[in-house]
């Protein structure tokens, strides 16, 4: 005998379970990924910490007894000593100092000797005066950098000398002079 109304066919609990695990594996596989690179992104940019920019600067320039004399004429923002290299290059190869804002901080005029450095055949000193001694750079604050004898700069080479903000790696200012 044949069935005279509507068939309905029987569902097996096996067809329900491979349903929930499509659904399953398609959150997993899709949805969770996007969510958790949302949470990531929104945390970086509110705990990533403030992008610091390097400052800008000026200097002037002048000769003394086996050396030079570099002032800061002007600097856009706080910046600490500490924050700085000092280098000088011939275009061959380049001499670096770092000042330490702490021996630049005691209230007064400080001088730091940042110690010597080989620069071809030379052997240069370098000394930063910080004028107001609170550790930062400031108008007139300067850096001398000399041979310390006879053998001076070379009156055939151009020097560059620069002051580089270290959080950034890059110039706050740079001046040139012929020895």
């Amino acid at each position: 005998m044949a069935p005279t109304g509507p068939v309905t066919v029987a569902r097996h609990k096996d067809d329900t379970n491979i349903l929930v695990l499509i659904i399953l594996v398609v959150v997993i596989v899709l949805v969770l990924p996007i969510f958790l690179a949302m949470i990531l992104y929104v945390g970086v940019l509110e705990f990533g910490g403030e992008q610091q920019t390097t400052p800008q600067a000026a200097l002037a320039t002048q000769t003394v007894p086996w050396g030079q004399k570099l002032w800061v004429t002007s600097i856009s923002s706080e910046t600490s000593w500490s924050d700085v290299e000092v280098a000088i290059s011939d275009d061959l190869e380049t001499a670096f100092w770092n000042p330490l804002s702490s021996s630049l901080d005691d209230g007064a005029t400080a001088v730091a000797e940042l110690g010597q450095a080989t620069l071809g055949a030379l052997t240069l000193w370098c000394n930063v005066t910080d004028l107001e001694g609170n550790g930062a750079i400031d108008f007139g604050d300067s850096v001398t950098i000399t041979t310390g004898s006879s053998l001076t700069f070379s009156a055939d080479t151009t020097y560059t000398v620069w002051l580089l903000f270290e959080p950034t790696s890059l110039r706050i200012t740079q001046i040139s002079f012929v020895g």
